[in-house]
């Protein structure tokens, strides 16, 4: 079974070139700022934009090394609108995401994550230099511990929840730009279907981001599109999400004796805080 999930990945992505998407962030909850970029011309996926960006990067470090610098981006244009912003501050406040994925495939996996550490300033750019979370940890080691988040796949065999006792039925109105709008999901606090599944007539699609009526999928969904432009509003299922902490597995679908994690057991006064 492995091999032939191996296979088909191999199939979808053989000779296709591949895509590098960059988030950089600053801020918490309402007052979380983000700034989206491609290593190339500029590409949208899930909705959204990602500007153009010459940046660069020579390799991807996975070390387990902490007294390192990880990973730099080079050639960020010191004529960018937002550099101010974003290496303005506590460079530690900084964080990136790098995204993977090809031309022609909607999905992208994180092939890495971390916090900016230093800027290195050249005549017409500036190179990023950012440290791994886990390195970031481990300098605070005297307050902080790393666990295993709960590693199996939502309503896999492993997760052990059935899919179709969390499924609420809805309709679908509208669909523009990978964006279902689905009136029923507005029950709903904003982010419980992150991470879940819309089902159309048999076929899924993953749920990246929910606000409100608003579900947007991480791959079009052109049977659907089609379906909702021809005939007008479509019947749907959608299941929520699970961000794999153990108030979400406990709270959302009773499922804490099938977690995965590494969950701290009892209180100790010398670990404060939890990665």
């Amino acid at each position: 079974m492995a091999l032939s999930r191996y296979l088909m990945a191999l199939a979808q992505t053989w000779g296709k070139a591949p895509v590098w998407l960059v988030e950089f962030s600053r801020g918490e909850g309402s007052a979380e700022t983000t700034w989206f970029y491609h290593l190339g011309n500029g590409y949208t996926w899930a909705g959204q934009a990602y500007a153009a960006s010459p940046m660069l990067f020579d390799e991807l470090s996975y070390t387990s090394e902490i007294r390192k610098d990880d990973f730099t981006l080079r050639d960020f244009p010191r004529a960018d609108a937002n550099l101010a912003e974003i290496t303005g501050g506590d460079p530690g406040r900084l964080r990136l995401v790098l995204k993977r994925g090809f031309h022609g495939v909607d999905e992208f996996v994180v092939a890495w994550r971390g916090t900016l550490t230093a800027t290195r300033p050249r005549r017409a750019a500036v190179d990023l230099v950012f440290g791994s979370w886990s390195r970031a940890a481990a300098a605070r080691s005297d307050g902080f511990v790393i666990q295993r988040q709960c590693p199996w796949r939502l309503y896999g065999p492993d997760c052990g929840v059935v899919q179709a006792d969390h499924e609420v039925a809805g309709s679908a109105s509208a669909y523009a730009d990978g964006t279902v709008t689905v009136a029923e999901a507005d029950a709903a606090a904003d982010g419980t279907y992150s991470g879940g599944l819309l089902t159309f007539d048999g076929d899924a699609r993953m749920i990246v981001k929910h606000v409100g009526p608003a579900l947007t999928l991480g791959g079009a969904f052109p049977a659907l599109a089609a379906a909702i432009a021809g005939s007008g509003p479509q019947a749907v299922a959608v299941a929520p999400g699970c961000d794999k902490s153990l108030t979400t597995c406990l709270a959302r679908f009773d499922n804490i004796a099938a977690n995965g994690s590494f969950p701290i057991m009892g209180d100790n006064p010398f670990f404060t805080q939890v990665f």
